[in-house]
């Protein structure tokens, strides 16, 4: 089947048809839903047994251009981790759409798939990822989780705020349903812009980060401005939010300016104008109760510029906008290095013993507990349970006694012991965000992106590798929902399933997966199509190294031993 039936378009949005699609009026004939076809073979939905809760599609995208071994590494641990299978959008761009000559071209790409997609799969959830310093932690259940708790408690602060309650803020049409990855550095830097200064603080804390919190340290920072590297949210808000970018970036652009080019100046611009204007409907509502500098701090001034005027009256200002700040999906490095790590939830009643002093209390420092989380527990024991089935024996085999295996070879060779899940789970190190406490879902490398390869082999899939992909692509093969049980009272299904091989010679490395892509004639590339390059170091940790590099360590051992 194609994966859609055109060939990729240029987006254009005019300064003419900035009112039109802001106001969403109608759809762009060059982006009509159908463009991308369905791998399912029908929308989810129900069976027509009453019994049965409805059924929404989870789409997991990638922007990316072209493959390396890091854009492996992010679509080996989403597919270790259940994710569906992945859509790489901008795939061999050119022009306006080379994500390698612009970041716009990842705003781009998004929007042609976005507005693909028909009203019908406005409420699915999708997830966009930076193809290229993302690894997933946490299976997909986990995410699909945590973003309904994330929402809600989102949804009860911010009627705080407003002084009202849930469903009377609902009324108001103010919510928050998408999630922007957080950071702790205002970028593109500029103080004076609504982004950067009218952004509302986290709910952390004030001394969250330390007694010194906010003092210019960026370690110290409060995370409460938007990465653009990840963002969770419904199809329908994201497509509106992104068209919306759109056209702020076809209205403001400027090719003389330094960041014209960066994805992450345009969305923060849209986010910061919505949360001045929030924070003017919350000085309206407070009326004389507000206090007495509120008014003050939204004017302008040599510290404060103000969002652009209004287009037009009553045009939209509320797109539902909201920081992940406690990194229980997302967890960012740059800014939090000293603030996650590894932990061994070894202890009685897996737990892990925190004996990090971030603060550097010194004697003042008291170790602590930290628990893991019973839904971390189970997913990643179903997981496990799926793909690997445990030894005789808890001794583990020396390296020597694990031979290399080819590439197209089914059986796997352990490079430690297979133990009982119960057990495992109590083996292996987990990313925690020490501040939060939170085993965080995906882990995004901002800043120098030297600390990668050794990311990978850190995690807790490297050792079961190539049979937890094995087990992956069969369940994705099968449709298998996504949650063992219903979320927000939905069953959860992948949008993109790994289609069936049944030709004579099969695609190689096509049991452990691969990747969709948006470019007409590749529209599904196997694992050995994209990833081949790098296969013996992706999958290392289970198949141990290539032969080759075997024989060369068994003589440089000989050398020695002479």
């Amino acid at each position: 089947m194609p994966f859609f039936s055109g060939r990729r378009r240029s987006v254009l949005l005019p300064a003419v048809c900035f009112l039109f699609v802001l106001t969403l009026l109608a759809l762009d004939e060059s982006l009509k839903p159908g463009r991308f076809s369905r791998i399912l073979s029908s929308r989810p939905g129900h069976s027509g047994s009453k019994s049965k809760p409805r059924a929404s599609a989870f789409h997991y995208l990638v922007p990316a251009s072209s493959p390396n071994i890091k854009l492996c590494y992010n679509v080996v641990s989403a597919a270790v981790n259940r994710y569906p299978a992945p859509l790489l959008l901008g795939w061999k761009g050119e022009g306006e759409m080379d994500a390698a000559e612009t970041h716009l071209a990842k705003l781009r790409a998004i929007q042609q798939y976005l507005q693909s997609l028909s009203t019908k799969e406005d409420d699915d959830l999708v997830l966009i990822v930076d193809g290229y310093d993302i690894m997933l932690q946490l299976p997909v259940e986990v995410m699909i989780e945590r973003y309904f708790t994330i929402q809600r408690d989102a949804d009860a602060r911010l009627a705080e705020r407003y002084s009202v309650s849930v469903d009377e803020l609902h009324k108001m049409g103010v919510t928050n349903t998408i999630f922007w990855g957080p950071d702790k550095l205002c970028w593109p830097v500029d103080w004076a812009a609504p982004r950067c200064w009218a952004v509302p603080s986290s709910h952390l804390g004030d001394h969250a980060f330390g007694p010194n919190q906010g003092d210019g340290d960026m370690a110290t920072n409060d995370p409460k401005w938007l990465n653009s590297g990840t963002v969770l949210g419904p199809v329908g808000d994201l497509r509106t939010y992104i068209n919306v970018t759109m056209a702020e970036i076809a209205r403001t652009y400027d090719a003389n300016f330094e960041n014209s080019e960066s994805d992450q100046y345009y969305l923060s611009n849209v986010w910061g104008r919505q949360e001045y204007h929030r924070s003017k409907q919350v000085l309206a509502l407070q009326g004389s109760a507000a206090p007495a500098n509120a008014s003050e701090w939204l004017e302008e001034s040599e510290e404060h510029r103000l969002p652009d005027p209004l287009t037009f009256a009553g045009e939209a200002t509320e797109f539902h906008v909201g920081i992940e700040y406690e990194s229980s999906l997302f967890q960012t490095k740059a800014g939090y290095e000293r603030f996650f790590g590894y932990m061994k939830f070894d202890q009685p009643g897996y737990t892990a013993r925190m004996n990090v002093d971030m603060f550097e209390e010194d004697a003042s420092f008291v170790p602590y507990n930290i628990e893991l989380p019973a839904a971390v527990y189970a997913a990643l024991t179903r997981v496990y349970e799926a793909a690997v089935k445990p030894s005789s024996t808890h001794r583990s085999a020396p390296p020597s006694a694990a031979p290399h295996r080819s590439r197209r070879e089914t059986a796997t060779t352990p490079s430690r012991s297979r133990l009982p899940a119960s057990e495992w789970i109590q083996s292996v190190n987990l990313g925690v965000n020490y501040v939060t406490r939170h085993v965080y879902a995906l882990w995004h490398c901002t800043g120098g992106k030297d600390p990668i390869d050794a990311e990978y082999q850190a995690l807790w899939f490297f050792p079961f590798v190539a049979s937890l992909l094995r087990a992956n692509a069969l369940a994705s093969r099968a449709g298998d929902e996504l949650t063992t049980a219903p979320v927000d009272g939905r069953a959860w299904l992948p949008r993109l399933q790994y289609p069936q091989d049944s030709s004579r010679r099969p695609a190689p490395g096509g049991e452990y997966g691969g990747a969709f892509t948006d470019f007409e004639g590749e529209e599904f590339l196997s694992f050995g199509q994209l990833c081949g390059e790098w296969q013996d170091q992706l999958l290392e940790g289970e198949m141990g190294p290539p032969a080759a590099e075997k024989k060369t360590d068994a003589a440089e051992a000989v050398v020695e031993a002479a």
